[in-house]
C-alpha cells in the first residue's frame, strides 16, 4: 500500500517484471490475476479518474520526432484539457531545466535531452501519482539531481512517486519504500 506522500523504488533485474508491474499500475496492463485498487479517502475511485490522476513516464519517449519539444508538449497538454498551455509548459519545463530545447525538433535531441522531455510530458496534467520506469537511465548527473529533487519536493506534497530502476545508486532520501522484484514476485526491501 502507498499514501499520499510516498516514494516507492523498485529495484530488479532486466526482464525481471519491472516494466510489466509499471503498465499494470498504470491501467495500460491489465493483471493476469489479483487486482489493483486505486482508493482516495478509503473509496475506490473510477478508470477515468485514475488515468487524470498518474503521470506515467516509460522507456519510450511517446514524443513525434519530426515535431518540436513545444508542440509535442502542446500536443499531449490538449489531451489533457489543460488551461493555459504556455504558462504550464513553461512551469514544467523547469523542472528539468528543459526550457532551452522548447524550440528544437525532437530528432535533434540526445537520448538524454528526450527523457528530460519525456518526463516532462508526464507531469504536464499535474498528477497525484507518477509511475516512473527508469527515469535516471541515460541522464546526466544534473539531471539526475533535478529529477531527484523534483520527486522529494513532489512527495513532500503529497505526491506518490513509483520508481522502477535496474539500479539503486539514486537516493530519494531516507522516507522511500524500498522494493525488490525478481521472477515476477514483489518483496519488501532492498
Amino acid at each position: 500500500q502507498l499514501f499520499s506522500g510516498d516514494i516507492a523504488t523498485i529495484h530488479g533485474r532486466n526482464g525481471s517484471g519491472k516494466t510489466t508491474l509499471l503498465s499494470m499500475l498504470s491501467t495500460l496492463t491489465l493483471p493476469d490475476k489479483g487486482h489493483l485498487r486505486y482508493c482516495r479517502d478509503g473509496l475506490a475511485i473510477n478508470d477515468d479518474l485514475i488515468s487524470r490522476t498518474i503521470g506515467y513516464m516509460s522507456h519510450k519517449t511517446f514524443l513525434y520526432q519530426s515535431l518540436t519539444v513545444l508542440e509535442n508538449l502542446e500536443f499531449f497538454a490538449e489531451l489533457y484539457s489543460i488551461r493555459d498551455v504556455k504558462l504550464v509548459i513553461e512551469e514544467k519545463s523547469r523542472v528539468l531545466n528543459v526550457q532551452d530545447q522548447l524550440h528544437k525538433r525532437v530528432t535533434t535531441l540526445s537520448h538524454g535531452q528526450r527523457k528530460r522531455i519525456s518526463i516532462i510530458r508526464s507531469l504536464l496534467h499535474s498528477p497525484a501519482i507518477l509511475i516512473m520506469d527508469e527515469p535516471e537511465t541515460g541522464l546526466d548527473q544534473e539531471s539526475v539531481s533535478l529529477l531527484r529533487n523534483f520527486i522529494i519536493s513532489f512527495a513532500e506534497t503529497g505526491g506518490i512517486a513509483v520508481i522502477a530502476s535496474h539500479t539503486s545508486e539514486v537516493d530519494y532520501g531516507e522516507d522511500q519504500k524500498r522494493y525488490h522484484i525478481s521472477n515476477g514476485r514483489l518483496l519488501k526491501g532492498s
